[in-house]
């Protein structure tokens, strides 16, 4: 009882989806959607691939639901919420709970006795089956038990809530490959915070958009939907790793930006304007970017499907889109906050920012005593953010047709 599987999926079987679906709840929800990233994170075969975690059933079976259904392995560990009473303290030898490093005994076979031997004594002289595992009612996939102690350091972020030190990290070591390979970050760290809003930081998304430049989803709602989470967060997920053409609209990229740039103006405009900074010319940069969406998205809408080639060409451009708003020189006064539209604010780092770099420059600008020196800073900035809103336009322009301006 309480046993958690940890499944690799290689495809979306809509039998297990249903079955998924039906499984989740507010208790188990962080035992049940999780990236497989222990090794080989970026091999083809491995990535955006879902993990599953199944309970209340027996190891043999699990293992054979799991095979039937496309698992290329399997780690078994105890769930503490059954074994440690959610604790780790007061533990084996100290109480009968369950340790971190207590891994369960059993048998993943399916029958009882000697499976070279079925039916008969295991002599000397006994014929031992041969050939394929599954005749001799064996696992065909690898199969491995570890302690929860284990499987937290597998599935979590280490020192999060010590500025966010294990997705940070882990960002920085495998960025070119988050760059190329990587499709989006789906987070569910706080899944009652409410409505959708500019990411700040404070969660373990922020390397990912601010580093990498991969788009990021923290899904959220009221208290009385934990279960939609759930559900939103695997149909989420299963879009993003099966469909043949990413689920991304560009367009929406770029209502948001015009957004962006007209809360900069209310808020800032006549400050810039009194300083020589033209906001029109963010206007226009804006523009020109809404207008490349909108030719992108109409080839997509119109897209062959049966054309392979098209459509790795479109999936690239759109999931690179996002790392086009890097700048690698980084934020003012913050050079490893690469996000020119996106970033946590340098006066709230649990609040979101837009054009932060931007902002914060301007923040309580005129008690600066130096205003040449903090006006360089912004004027450069700015500029930085027109070429970088050019340049993502650039970047949805047929390949060959990159160069011509619009």
């Amino acid at each position: 009882m309480g046993q958690l599987v940890t499944i690799l999926l290689k495809d979306g079987d809509p039998a297990i989806r249903e079955e998924l679906m039906n499984s989740i709840d507010a208790n188990n929800i962080r035992q049940y959607l999780k990236l497989f990233l222990k090794q080989n994170r970026f091999l083809y075969h491995l990535k955006e691939k879902l993990v599953w975690s199944i309970n209340y059933m027996s190891s043999s079976y699990q293992v054979q639901q799991a095979t039937r259904h496309g698992a290329i392995g399997i780690i078994i560990y105890s769930d503490p919420a059954d074994y440690s009473n959610n604790q780790t303290k007061d533990v084996y030898p100290h109480s009968i709970w369950l340790p971190p490093s207590g891994t369960q005994r059993g048998t993943v076979k399916k029958t009882d006795g000697d499976p070279l031997t079925p039916g008969y004594p295991a002599t000397e002289t006994a014929y031992r089956l041969g050939g394929k595992r599954s005749s001799m009612n064996l696992p065909t996939i690898p199969v491995h038990p570890i302690g929860y102690g284990i499987a937290r350091e597998l599935f979590d972020w280490g020192g999060e809530e010590y500025g966010l030190i294990g997705s940070n990290e882990w960002v920085e070591q495998f960025v070119k490959n988050l760059q190329t390979r990587s499709v989006a970050y789906v987070n569910v760290d706080i899944a009652v915070g409410g409505n959708i809003d500019v990411a700040g930081s404070g969660s373990d998304f922020a390397p990912f958009v601010q580093l990498a430049g991969v788009p990021i989803c923290d899904i959220s709602y009221s208290t009385k939907y934990h279960r939609v989470v759930a559900q939103v967060m695997a149909e989420v997920t299963r879009r993003l790793s099966e469909e043949l053409l990413v689920p991304f609209v560009v367009t929406d990229f770029s209502l948001k930006l015009q957004q962006l740039v007209t809360l900069l103006e209310n808020e800032y405009g006549q400050l810039l304007s009194t300083n020589n900074i033209s906001m029109p010319e963010l206007h226009n940069a804006a523009n020109s970017f809404t207008k490349s969406t909108t030719s992108f998205q109409k080839f997509v809408d119109k897209l062959d499907m049966q054309n392979p080639y098209a459509i790795r060409m479109i999936n690239d451009q759109m999931t690179l889109l996002e790392k086009a708003f890097l700048d690698p020189q980084g934020l003012p006064g913050r050079p490893f906050a690469r996000h020119v539209l996106f970033a946590e604010s340098s006066v709230n780092s649990y609040a979101g920012s837009s054009f932060p770099g931007l902002v914060d420059a301007l923040f309580e600008i005129e008690k600066d005593p130096n205003q040449t020196q903090r006006w360089n800073v912004v004027k450069k900035h700015y500029s930085v953010i027109l070429f970088t809103i050019e340049s993502a336009a650039s970047t949805l322009r047929e390949v060959t047709k990159f160069m011509l301006v619009s």
